[in-house]
């Protein structure tokens, strides 16, 4: 992205690789050919025309690809610029390049397209990185029909010679191989398009899956997933993991009084305060419902605790327009045995038990590990309390 104008390069991927990969190619294709341009300068003044420096784009190369990599190297957002750049300087310069070999310096003319040849390539490939498809390719078919109408004024001045039929046969040769790269380019560049359309609906559709449209939060598949990870990397790690269930008190009530409208408004609400409330290593998804699950690693029991008994009481003092809501939370730890069903299961007890003991509260496990935050009771709460 660009920081100044906000512009993002049309061959940008989302998370930036893309950009990072393409600004490396830069960096090292632009020190490769001022390497190669200045051998080839001096390789030209030991053994080459006398009018190299007059006639040779080769000196202008060098400090314009230096000149590049400099900007590059300092501002990396200039990507686009620099592409920009290098491409013009490639198409101008082999254009004007051609004209004075052809109008001027005809001896050197065919040792000279053994050089810039390459660069042709490289113009038209840049074209295609630059633009979209269609006009990629009217942009590299003009340049070439303008480098073949070039060549063509000397092909057809000097045709009687046997020079004038090699350079007949070199550059017929050459333009048809730059059409067919061109067909190619476009081919590909269609396909890719293509490709990456349907992996952006791919990514959309698997978005859409895996999260909750009313809350964009994670849905129960996705929260679940995200739960078999988190065990897997606690039993890894050897590091702590709790879940906590949480229901919204009586929502059924608040539907069916103030409508269904109201009630999404509250869910609403309680989503934006406990995404304010939970650190970004927790996972927060909506089970169903008015149901929720926190997963909540590496964090030891009292803070745990601490933390969901914080998200309990910043949702009953919040203002809403059906009057006080609450919300019952039950938390469960991750013990050796466990599996993802078993630990959701007393996660889901303890949620029913704090539902029977008068909601608005958090509740620890129902079982013998958590007697010193749970009183004994006579009857194990079951699904009909839930939401009374």
């Amino acid at each position: 992205m660009d920081k100044r104008s906000g512009r993002r390069l049309r061959f940008f991927s989302p998370d930036g690789t893309f950009e990072e990969a393409v600004a490396r190619f830069m960096k090292f294709a632009l020190g490769a050919f001022f390497l190669a341009s200045v051998i080839h300068l001096l390789l030209a003044l030991r053994y080459g025309s006398g009018n190299v420096l007059r006639l040779d784009g080769t000196p202008v190369g060098m400090f314009s690809s230096l000149a590049l990599w400099v900007v590059l190297w300092k501002w990396p957002h200039r990507l686009r610029l620099v592409v920009v750049v290098a491409y013009v300087s490639i198409t101008v310069g082999l254009t004007f390049k051609l004209s004075l070999l052809v109008f001027l310096d005809s001896a050197d003319l065919l040792r000279e397209l053994l050089w810039m040849l390459p660069w042709v390539t490289i113009s038209i490939v840049f074209s295609f990185v630059l633009f979209s498809g269609r006009l990629a390719t009217v942009l590299s078919v003009t340049v070439l029909a303008v480098w073949a109408a070039i060549s063509g004024v000397y092909v057809v001045s000097d045709i009687a010679n046997p020079q004038g039929q090699q350079a007949l046969l070199f550059f017929s040769q050459a333009d048809l191989a730059e059409f067919v790269l061109i067909v190619f380019m476009g081919v590909f560049s269609r396909l890719l398009g293509l490709y990456l359309l349907s992996h952006k609906s791919a990514a959309h559709l698997e978005e859409m899956a895996n999260t909750d449209f009313l809350l964009e939060l994670p849905n129960r598949r996705s929260t679940q997933a995200a739960l078999g990870r988190e065990l897997q990397r606690a039993r890894q790690t050897e590091n702590m993991l709790s879940i906590a269930m949480m229901d919204v008190d009586q929502f059924k009530q608040v539907n069916d009084r103030f409508g269904h409208d109201a009630g999404d408004a509250v869910l609403t609400t309680v989503t934006r305060i406990v995404r304010e409330t939970i650190p970004p290593t927790c996972v927060f998804g909506r089970w169903g419902g008015d149901e929720f699950l926190f997963v909540v690693p590496q964090l030891p029991r009292d803070a745990v605790i601490t933390l969901v008994e914080s998200v309990r009481g910043k949702v009953a003092e919040q203002r809403f327009d059906v009057g006080q809501v609450t919300v019952s939370l039950g938390i469960a730890e991750l013990r050796v045995e466990d599996t993802v069903v078993s630990l959701l299961k007393r996660a889901d007890r303890a949620l029913y038990r704090a539902k029977e003991l008068g909601r608005n509260r958090v509740e620890w496990e129902w079982n013998s590990h958590a007697t010193e935050f749970l009183p004994s009771v006579q009857r194990e709460p079951s699904r009909s309390d839930y939401n009374v």
